[in-house]
C-alpha cells in the first residue's frame, strides 16, 4: 500500500491518510504524515479525501492547518457534520451573520436538533451563547476549546484588518474565564496598539483581562506589556485609553519599575514618563538626581522636550563654557526638531540685527574684494551679533561648532565681563552659510596668529579701524550695541536664568500632558522651578 501510495495511486494515499489519521489497523497517529497523503497530487481533488479531513480532524485542527475551503467544500456537498461546524465558525469568527443562519436553517431543515436550538437562540440575541453551545453540544468541546477557537478567529480578525471582530472574540474569550496564554496576550496587545491611536474601542472586554493578559506577556519580557501596564499604574495615560481601562489598581512604585524595564527594552518614550515621575516634588517615587539621569536617556535618545528641557537646565546652571556649549547644543537640537521654545530660549543669547539686510550687502560686496578676511568678521558680526571687540577677538575656524559660534575668551579686556567666552548659536541659515564662508577662508590663510597677545589684538583693531574709516561704515550696521551688563547676562547661567524666568518656566514643562501621571502633572514644572531657583543661589554664592 504504502509502495502504491508513492507512485501515486489515488486509492492507496486515502486509505493509507485515513489509517495514520486515526492511528488504526497497526499505523501510528501521526497527522502530519496522514495530511501529507490526503492533500497529496493525487488525492487534492477528491471528495472522499476531503471528507476524510472533515471527519478525522476537529474544527480547530482543520483552521490551524489551514483547511477551511475544504470544510466548506464537505459541507456545500451535503455532510451535516460539516455544515454545523461552518456554522459554528462563521458565529466565532463574525458573530450573528445570514451566511451562519442559512447553513443553521440548512440543517434544521434536515431535522438536526442542535440547528434548530442554535437557531432558536439567535433569535434571542445570544450569538456567543450559540456559538459555545453549538460547539459543546455537538462537537464535544469543552470552555478551553470554544477559547481556542476565538482565539484562532481574533488572529485572522487583526490580520484580515477587522479589529472589532477581534475585540468581540476577545471579549468572549474573557467570559469564558481561562487564563490567557502567550498568543491571546499578543492579539490583546495588538488590541491596545489599535485602541490607543483611537481607531478601535475595546468594546466589552474587562479591564480584569486586560490586566491579567498585560501580566502575562510582562512576564514573559516582552517592552510592550512593561510599556502599557507600567504607565496605567503611574496614572498615565496610554493614548487614547485611560489608565483605568488597563489595571484595577495604581501602583507607583512598580509602575515606575515597569517603565524602567521598557526603556532598557527599547521603548525611548518611558525614559521621559521616568524623567517626569522622579521630579515631581509630590511624587512617591520623586528623587531629582535619578531624574536628571532619565532626562539626559530621553535627549540621547532623541526626544524634543527631553532635548529642550536639558539644555534650558543646563544653560541655567552654566558657570564655564564646557557646561554652556553643551547647553547650546541641546537647545539646538531641539530647535532643529521644530520646537519653538528651544528656539526661543536660543534667541535670548544672540543679539538680532537691525532690518538693513540691503545697505549690508552692498558694503560687505566693496569691502570683499579687498579685505575678504575684515568682510568675514563684519559679517558674522551681524549674524551672530557681536560686539566690535568680539568681532576682531573671534576666530571664525577655531570657533566653528555645528550649533553655531565661541568667541573665545581675551585677558586684554578692562572689564571683567568682556574677557569671558561666549557661545552664540545659529538662528538662521544665513548664519550658517556666514560662518562656514568665514571658516574656509581663515583655514585657507593659514595658521591663526594668538589674538590673546596684545599686538596682534592691536594690529586687528586697526586694520578693522582702517576698513571701516576707509569705507564709511556705520558702526551699528554690523556691530551688536551692548552693555557690558547685558553681555554677561546673555552667557547663560544664574544671571540669565533669572531674568528670563517666565520664558524658563515654559521651556521646563512639557507641551504632550501625556507624558505625565497625575501627580507629575500638577507639581512636575513647579518641582523643577524651585529647584533650579536652589541651584542659581549656589552659584551666585
Amino acid at each position: 500500500m504504502i509502495a502504491a501510495a508513492r507512485q501515486g495511486d489515488p486509492v492507496a494515499c486515502r486509505e493509507l491518510g485515513r489509517r495514520y489519521l486515526h492511528g488504526t489497523d497497526g499505523f501510528p497517529r501521526h497527522q502530519r504524515t496522514a495530511l501529507s497523503y490526503l492533500t497529496s497530487p493525487a488525492t487534492r481533488s477528491s471528495p472522499e479525501a476531503a471528507l476524510i479531513l472533515v471527519e478525522g480532524l476537529t474544527l480547530e485542527e482543520l483552521l490551524l492547518t489551514g483547511h477551511e475551503a475544504t470544510l466548506r467544500q464537505v459541507a456545500v456537498s451535503g455532510n451535516h457534520q460539516a455544515q454545523i461546524r461552518v456554522a459554528a465558525w462563521l458565529l466565532v469568527r463574525h458573530g450573528d451573520s445570514e451566511d451562519a443562519r442559512a447553513w443553521l436553517s440548512v440543517c434544521a431543515d434536515s431535522g438536526n436538533v442542535v440547528a434548530r436550538e442554535s437557531l432558536s437562540a439567535l433569535q434571542s440575541e445570544a450569538s456567543v451563547t450559540i456559538a459555545s453551545s453549538l460547539l459543546a453540544l455537538h462537537c464535544g468541546a469543552n470552555g478551553s476549546d470554544i477559547a481556542r477557537l476565538n482565539a484562532i478567529a481574533a488572529r485572522k480578525a487583526l490580520d484580515s484588518g477587522e479589529p472589532s471582530d477581534a475585540v468581540r472574540c476577545v471579549g468572549s474569550i474573557a467570559a469564558l474565564a481561562p487564563l490567557p496564554t502567550h498568543d491571546l496576550a499578543e492579539i490583546t496587545l495588538s488590541i491596545l496598539d489599535l485602541a490607543s491611536a483611537g481607531q478601535l474601542s475595546l468594546g466589552s472586554i474587562p479591564t480584569s483581562w486586560i490586566e491579567t493578559c498585560l501580566r502575562c506577556a510582562s512576564d514573559r519580557g516582552d517592552p510592550r506589556a512593561h510599556y502599557y501596564l507600567g504607565r496605567a499604574m503611574c496614572s498615565i495615560p496610554s493614548g487614547r485609553l485611560a489608565p483605568r481601562q488597563l489595571t484595577l489598581q495604581p501602583n507607583l512604585r512598580w509602575g515606575s519599575a515597569l517603565l524602567l524595564r521598557s526603556a532598557d527594552g527599547g521603548l525611548d518614550e518611558a525614559w521621559l514618563h521616568l524623567y517626569c515621575l522622579h521630579a515631581a516634588s509630590k511624587s512617591s517615587v520623586a528623587n531629582p538626581p535619578l531624574a536628571r539621569v532619565f532626562l539626559e536617556k530621553a535627549a540621547r535618545r532623541g526626544h524634543r522636550s527631553a532635548q529642550r528641557i536639558l539644555g534650558a537646565l543646563l544653560l541655567g546652571e552654566a558657570v564655564d563654557m564646557v557646561r554652556t556649549e553643551k547647553a547650546v547644543s541641546w537647545l539646538h537640537l531641539a530647535a532643529e526638531s521644530g520646537d519653538s521654545e528651544a528656539t526661543g530660549l536660543l534667541e535670548t543669547l544672540v543679539v538680532r540685527p537691525d532690518g538693513r539686510d540691503a545697505e549690508a550687502c552692498e558694503v560687505l560686496s566693496e569691502i570683499r574684494s579687498r579685505d575678504p578676511l575684515i568682510a568675514s568678521r563684519l559679517l558674522l558680526a551681524r549674524h551672530f551679533g557681536l560686539t566690535k571687540r568680539e568681532a576682531t577677538l573671534v576666530d571664525p575656524a577655531m570657533g566653528q561648532r555645528s550649533w553655531g559660534l565661541v568667541v573665545e575668551r581675551n585677558p586684554y579686556f578692562v572689564k571683567p565681563g568682556l574677557r569671558a567666552a561666549r557661545a552664540v548659536p545659529i538662528l538662521s541659515a544665513a548664519a550658517r552659510r556666514s560662518l562656514h564662508w568665514a571658516a574656509s577662508i581663515y583655514q585657507d590663510a593659514g595658521p591663526p596668529a594668538d589674538a590673546a597677545d596684545s599686538d596682534v589684538w592691536e594690529k586687528r583693531i586697526k586694520r578693522m579701524n582702517r576698513v571701516i574709516k576707509k569705507h564709511h561704515v556705520e558702526p551699528s550696521l554690523f556691530f551688536a550695541n551692548i552693555t557690558s551688563d547685558a553681555l554677561e547676562i546673555m552667557r547663560g547661567g544664574p544671571r540669565w536664568a533669572t531674568s528670563q524666568r517666565a520664558r524658563l518656566k515654559s521651556a521646563l514643562s512639557f507641551n504632550d500632558h501625556e507624558l505625565a501621571g497625575k501627580e507629575a502633572a500638577e507639581s512636575g514644572p513647579i518641582k523643577l522651578e524651585i529647584s533650579h531657583r536652589r541651584r542659581v543661589r549656589s552659584s551666585s554664592d
